[in-house]
């Protein structure tokens, strides 16, 4: 014993405030490989016949969008797309599982790759303010009810974010195409 203090009992008290480890967050995802894949026109994803825009869509040269990337939300700005399909025939049930193979299936074509999908946690909904809730809902969707997908094409030049919202009688989606750097 030094000063009167027994040495274990000197070690247990100096573990015991020595910082603990945190829980840390998922590490960033591998950047996916370049796509040299055909793109069509911005916004890139098409849609069969039956579903039309709500309210038509939000289009902005330069805009941004905050993005679900599994871990938080990342925002994104570049050229915007923003929109809320719905049935075009009022009255007839929404076919979500079409929509979302014909939205994964370009998608895929283009060489995307999913990068998350499920739901938002309400903490990272909450750090989105009022006034891009609003802005941003055409894309957002019902996103405290609904599960996300988000994906991104890597192209040489630049760098495309969609993220699309699947509910009841409608699909938001948001697809923004950073600019070069």
């Amino acid at each position: 014993m030094h000063g009167g203090i027994p040495i274990a009992l000197l070690a247990t008290a100096v573990a015991t405030l020595a910082p603990q480890p945190q829980a840390t967050a998922r590490p960033p995802l591998p950047a996916p490989a370049v796509s040299t894949a055909h793109l069509p026109r911005f916004p890139y994803l098409r849609w069969p016949g039956e579903f039309v825009p709500r309210n038509g869509p939000v289009e902005q040269t330069l805009g941004h969008f905050r993005f679900w990337d599994g871990n938080a939300l990342q925002d994104v700005e570049g050229r915007t797309y923003l929109v809320t399909l719905v049935r075009r025939e009022r009255g007839k049930p929404f076919d979500e599982p079409l929509i979302r193979r014909t939205i994964e299936g370009d998608l895929v074509r283009m060489g995307a790759v999913r990068i998350a999908s499920g739901r938002i946690p309400p903490s990272a909904l909450a750090t989105i303010n009022q006034a891009d809730k609003q802005a941003l809902l055409p894309g957002l969707g019902d996103v405290r009810n609904n599960p996300v997908q988000t994906w991104i094409i890597r192209r040489p030049d630049r760098q495309i974010w969609i993220q699309f919202t699947e509910g009841p009688g409608q699909t938001s989606i948001a697809v923004v195409a950073t600019r070069p750097d």
